[in-house]
């Protein structure tokens, strides 16, 4: 069973008496483990397929599928369900709480899901920040930290839970090369180690360049799906 499942997805939205076509009869499915990009120009789409599949709004027409869950027909307190218990979110911005250190920000997702306890928290939060390297930095605010340091939290944060699938929009976009590329090879890692998947949304040749699968959009289709070795960390 696939971990996403797309069959004939369209989007509409009106703008005035105006209908705009978002997306048109969409059809991809992303199994476990898969680091993946969406790519293409501004107004292609990406935006839109990602709010689908992040819970964020519902498709006109078509299915969506998590896990064999149909996402099209829930309610917006399933919808809000689904995504707190089975998606983790990288944004650009990084969108952490100003007034919580890096592991309370961490450690947030985990509080809103009520069925750990105190010690199973405080492990788990332990256990991904060691791994994303922020053990001597758990305790200090997003103000304190470099841009990279706060991406690096986002991604803890994101994946802390174990969720299905790790949405990451525009993730190195506020990142120099250097960091951008020390974010790519983490998550790259992660991927290899956890077979956690990953789906991105990017303009950055760099994300493509990692990618194992590059989905191109299109006019709200898709123009390729084109499967690759990708980039491993290190290499030329």
């Amino acid at each position: 069973m696939p971990v996403l499942e797309l069959k004939d997805v369209a989007k509409e939205y009106r703008q005035g008496r105006v209908r705009v076509q978002a997306l048109r009869g969409i059809n991809f499915r992303v199994d476990q483990g898969e680091f993946l990009s969406i790519a293409g120009p501004s107004g292609s789409g990406k935006t839109t397929l990602l709010n689908l599949v992040g819970c964020l709004d519902v498709p006109t027409e078509g299915s969506i599928r998590l896990e064999g869950r149909e996402l099209s027909q829930q309610t917006k307190t399933q919808l809000a369900e689904t995504r707190r218990e089975k998606l983790g979110f990288i944004f650009q911005s990084y969108n952490l709480i100003p007034v919580l250190t890096a592991f309370e920000n961490v450690a947030f997702p985990l509080e809103l899901m009520r069925h750990l306890s105190r010690r199973e928290i405080r492990e788990r939060v332990e256990q991904i920040m060691e791994e994303v390297d922020l053990v001597e930095h758990m305790h200090r605010r997003p103000s304190e930290l470099s841009g990279g340091q706060q991406q690096r939290t986002a991604i803890a944060r994101a994946l802390v839970k174990e969720p299905a699938m790790v949405l990451a929009d525009e993730p190195t976009a506020n990142l120099d090369s250097d960091n951008g590329g020390a974010i790519l090879s983490l998550m790259w890692q992660l991927n290899q180690e956890k077979g956690t998947t990953f789906l991105f949304s990017t303009h950055d040749p760099m994300v493509m360049e990692y990618a194992c699968r590059l989905v191109t959009l299109r006019d709200g289709q898709i123009t390729e799906d084109e499967r690759r070795n990708g980039h491993v960390p290190g290499s030329a």
